[in-house]
């Protein structure tokens, strides 16, 4: 566990600890994932019909680059991060802020370009996310609960996967405004609670 002195840095009690980055975090994948695995998909159909499978390959692949920069480059951020709200806390809100305004953008998109740089910054933010989340582990957890508490974290990520489906499922009806909305709602929503 990380003795330094870090301006804002604050120990949480293991149980809050726990239940704030699975819950924020399972709110996070929600906003993300749903998107990446479904809605994507029919937001390339709706502006392109006739090609967009080669346009959702364009747009994953820019995508999946800056997801790729954005988790180290986050994490890196963070702990340079020294400021009184916290260095993880600062991330773990203005990830998913950033990341959802984009959801937004691209639920709201008419051009493909447009979708390309909402989705690579959705991309880019949530994963600053990601890491400020995964970096309270060796923050505050003791090195003996590291562990249990990573691999309850490992089971987020396809939990809020279904309940993404399940959500979009239950939503037949509703625009794809409404949905994208839903979702940026829930991605920022969770982050501020927890």
């Amino acid at each position: 566990m990380a003795k330094a002195k870090i301006i804002g840095q604050t120990i949480t009690p293991f149980k809050r600890l726990t239940f704030g980055i699975m819950f924020g975090y399972a709110c996070m994948m929600l906003a993300l994932m749903t998107p990446a695995t479904l809605l994507l998909t029919f937001k390339m159909v709706e502006i392109d019909p006739n090609g967009y499978t080669s346009s959702y390959g364009l747009v994953s692949g820019i995508g999946a680059f800056f997801a790729l920069i954005g988790n180290p480059l986050g994490g890196a951020i963070s702990d340079r991060t020294n400021i009184s709200f916290g260095r993880r806390r600062t991330w773990i809100l203005l990830g998913p802020l950033f990341g959802c305004a984009a959801l937004l953008w691209v639920g709201m998109s008419t051009q493909i370009w447009q979708i390309i740089i909402g989705w690579a910054i959705a991309q880019l933010f949530f994963n600053f996310g990601m890491a400020a989340y995964t970096a309270l582990i060796p923050d505050q957890v003791k090195e003996e609960k590291q562990g249990t508490i990573s691999g309850l974290l490992g089971t987020v990520l396809p939990v809020a996967m279904a309940l993404g489906m399940v959500l979009m499922t239950a939503m037949t009806d509703a625009s794809s405004t409404t949905k994208w909305s839903l979702l940026a709602a829930i991605g920022i929503v969770g982050p501020i609670i927890s």
